[in-house]
């Protein structure tokens, strides 16, 4: 594993998302803090998801690593890349979300400031009219209480939003692939039963979601 503190793996799951695909890889490279590494994982899609995969990896500013896959989930393929990722630290972007340019250098400034070993954010969930609205999760969270109980009574932390030290989702053991609506919830609360885990949540909306 890379074992710099400064590096950032970005983990981004892929399943016929052409129309989106894009545009969520024009945000990542478009981040102030360049990460060490983006592997995308296409999960046995079948529309043109591979060929802009391939397209954007020719001049992405970072190594692209492209796995392919036949189709199993998003927690599958999730897990792939986390066996796979050599940086500290993972960022979790999904292929219809969009990042803010500071989104990367924000983040990791937070967690060295608040020596936090997994952080998440607030996000802006967009619409198809284009409205917007902002979507304020770090107000379900009080700092000054430990945050597995919190997160026992409900899920605040948006999968897109998510920088975690690679060692403590590996340790996690991965996402549980028979979890089809509740994967992140639940290895979220894995995380924080390990020990000497520290959750921060950052009071910026740095991810844009399309809403569903």
């Amino acid at each position: 594993m890379h074992m710099s503190f400064n590096s950032i793996s970005v983990l981004l799951p892929i399943y016929n998302a052409e129309k989106t695909l894009m545009r969520t890889l024009k945000s990542l490279a478009a981040q102030t803090l360049t990460p060490l590494e983006i592997i995308a994982i296409d999960d046995g899609s079948t529309d043109q998801s591979i060929e802009i995969l391939n397209n954007f990896a020719k001049t992405a500013p970072c190594k692209v690593q492209i796995i392919q896959q036949k189709n199993q989930g998003a927690s599958a393929a999730r897990n792939v890349g986390i066996a796979k990722a050599k940086g500290y630290w993972l960022a979790f972007i999904d292929a219809d979300d969009t990042w803010h340019p500071e989104k990367l250098a924000q983040t990791h400034k937070a967690l060295q400031e608040n020596k936090a070993q997994f952080l998440a954010h607030n996000f802006v969930r967009m619409h198809a009219n284009g409205a917007t609205e902002t979507v304020v999760c770090d107000q379900r969270f009080n700092p000054n209480k430990p945050a597995l109980p919190q997160l026992y009574l409900g899920n605040f932390i948006a999968t897109s939003t998510v920088v975690v030290q690679t060692k403590l989702l590996q340790q996690a053991g991965g996402f549980n692939k028979n979890y089809t609506l509740s994967g992140d919830w639940d290895m979220w609360l894995r995380v924080l039963q390990q020990p000497h885990v520290k959750l921060y949540m950052l009071d910026k909306a740095l991810t844009f979601k399309v809403a569903c």
